[in-house]
């Protein structure tokens, strides 16, 4: 049987210098990407807790939020009307086909959204 011994520190920092020809991450690096992306997974996980947590303690409305993107849209057209001139100034900038596909996506996942709020207002736990 053969005994193998560990390679040094420096050796491996070597061979990653001639494999990528970078340095390898450091260690707070790792750190910090474990930490959003603990956060991030928190959050994700976390929506459905906090929903259900309105509707226990009396929360009554099922609502969509679809109204709120109406603002940034309407700000960037109103931008663009006022730095264009009108000959070239489009209500939309996307083909027809697109428009329409992204609208029926847009719609079909508000009503997605609905229904999960709906169901879990209904939800006896």
């Amino acid at each position: 049987m053969e005994i193998v011994e560990e390679p040094k520190p420096d050796t491996i920092r070597k061979a990653l210098l001639v494999i990528n020809c970078k340095e390898p991450k450091p260690d707070t690096m790792r750190k910090a990407l474990l930490v959003i992306n603990c956060i991030l997974l928190s959050i994700g996980c976390g929506g459905p807790l906090i929903m259900r947590l309105y509707f226990l303690h009396g929360g009554k409305r099922v609502w969509s939020g679809w109204p709120i993107i109406l603002f940034p849209i309407g700000c960037a057209y109103m931008h663009r009307s006022r730095t264009i001139s009108p000959s070239q100034n489009k209500l939309f900038y996307t083909k027809p086909p697109l428009f329409i596909a992204a609208a029926v996506i847009g719609v079909l996942t508000g009503l997605d959204n609905y229904l999960y709020a709906y169901g879990v207002a209904r939800l006896p736990v």
